[in-house]
């Protein structure tokens, strides 16, 4: 009995020093997850191009020059690539970006100060302003101003630009102690760089003989304009009338959706941006993956020779058929998921190509990479489209469009490529899934929602595999 008790309690321990240990290893790998990602990234891509070296070195070529052939084809891909369309979708990406993050509204100051020894009258207005430009003082004084010796007034000048066409104007101080008024020069959305454009001494016309001293000559205000929220925002504001009654009178649709679309976009592009910062800083992907996945290619039948070798003898007929269970399953799940995501891809783009979406090429890569989220994975490409369609003037037509086209590419994926390729379904539940593409948003912004689902359905992949290989070395 004693002995039983001991046997019980020593067990106990040993259980309960294995769980600190799985959390303590749990805590280190997450406190690395950005450094470790580029080795996932490999890890992953050897998996898909292992059966190819394996077929290769099977027919009599060596594994090192397999190995070199498959990134001799790779890189060949990727050049062509780039000649024919990397220029376009850099375009389309830095274009679709500047849409989604433009400021509609931006705000710069300048400081005017009294260096004389008098008090100073100064008038202000605007000239040369061309029709439906928006520049503005924020909270402007009532002028006249009076300044006295020494003092400073800080003035604020707002760009609200109705269009991300070029604007400048002029704005004019006066003063009847000044013998020339003073210009301050403002500009938006300019294309080029102008350096008389920047001259202070210029717009202050002998400045040092006048009793006011500015702090700028000139204001570029960079670029803005409305963005896709905003378009969407105004969308929804002719939409209110529509649907006040549903929604209540307190509730303003067009503050609704710009706030909560601000809110979106800050806390995934926000969470990503630092997120990527950390795994593609240098030449993380283009040097650490690639080697990453040569190593792994070349040496991984021997790492996991030498790890087989260390497990007991007992266990060792149990340890093979888990690993060539784990393999078989997890490695047509990656590749039929990687190959499916290929060809949705592929066919969004074709199909908003055809449709004249603007910037089709990135919205359908993302359609294709965000179809590996069963159920949400369509629902984001066509409401991500839909989206780009209202912003840019497409209207409902343009819309209707974009429903028909990602309409029939799910049939496609559902009828054709999911049976023909897809080796095994995790079958998530759907209210799982929601819960770790939650988890993954908040944890990795977009780059977590993406990978959230692969890495469930690989977890229980492993998992049923390893119970299953238990299951049955026990019954055997």
């Amino acid at each position: 009995m004693n002995q039983d008790k001991n046997f019980s309690w020593a067990r106990l321990v040993k259980m309960l020093l294995a769980l600190l240990v799985l959390l303590g290893v749990g805590w280190f790998l997450y406190a690395i997850r950005e450094i470790l990602v580029p080795f996932v990234i490999a890890f992953i891509v050897s998996y898909v191009l292992n059966p190819l070296v394996d077929r290769m070195e099977g027919r009599g070529l060596g594994r090192g020059a397999s190995i070199g052939l498959i990134f001799a084809a790779i890189g060949l891909v990727a050049v062509l690539g780039f000649f024919t369309v990397g220029k376009r979708l850099t375009d389309q990406v830095m274009d679709i970006t500047e849409q989604f993050l433009r400021q509609a509204t931006v705000v710069r100051e300048f400081t005017l100060t009294n260096t004389g020894e008098e008090s100073v009258s100064v008038d202000a207005m605007w000239k040369r302003m061309r029709p439906g430009k928006r520049f503005a003082l924020v909270d402007p004084p009532n002028f006249p101003v009076e300044l006295a010796p020494g003092a400073k007034q800080v003035f604020q000048i707002r760009f609200s630009p109705r269009s991300t066409e070029p604007a400048e104007g002029i704005l004019r101080f006066a003063s009847s102690e000044m013998r020339t008024p003073f210009e301050i020069k403002v500009r938006g959305n300019a294309a080029g760089e102008e350096e008389e454009f920047w001259s202070k001494g210029e717009y202050l016309h002998k400045a040092d003989t006048q009793p006011l001293e500015f702090s700028v000559g000139g204001i570029d205000f960079g670029k803005a304009g409305p963005s896709i929220i905003t378009q969407m925002s105004e969308v929804a504001s002719g939409m209110q009338p529509a649907v006040q009654s549903y929604l209540g009178a307190d509730v303003d649709l067009e503050a609704l959706v710009n706030e909560k679309g601000r809110e979106m976009m800050n806390a995934l592009v926000g969470k990503s941006s630092a997120f990527m910062e950390g795994v593609f800083s240098g030449l993380a992907l283009l040097v650490i993956v690639p080697f990453a996945v040569f190593f792994f290619l070349k040496e991984g039948r021997r790492i996991t020779h030498e790890l087989i070798e260390l497990v007991p003898n007992a266990y060792f007929e149990l340890c093979l058929s888990l690993i060539y269970q784990i393999n078989g399953q997890i490695g047509g799940y990656l590749r039929g998921q990687m190959l499916e995501t290929a060809i949705v891809g592929l066919l969004s783009v074709i199909a908003l190509t055809i449709i004249g979406l603007p910037n089709a090429i990135p919205i359908g890569l993302m359609a294709g990479m965000a179809n590996v989220i069963p159920y949400l994975g369509p629902l984001i490409g066509g409401i991500t489209a839909s989206v780009v369609a209202l912003s840019t003037g497409g209207g409902g037509t343009m819309v209707l469009y974009v429903i028909v086209a990602f309409a029939i590419i799910q049939m496609l994926d559902n009828l054709v490529v999911q049976p023909l390729i897809v080796a095994k379904s995790v079958d998530l539940h759907p209210l799982l899934v929601m819960l770790v593409v939650s988890i993954g948003s908040q944890l990795l912004g977009i780059m977590g929602m993406l990978i959230a689902v692969p890495f469930t359905g690989i977890l229980k992949v492993s998992t049923q595999t390893i119970y299953r290989g238990i299951k049955g070395y026990r019954a055997g």
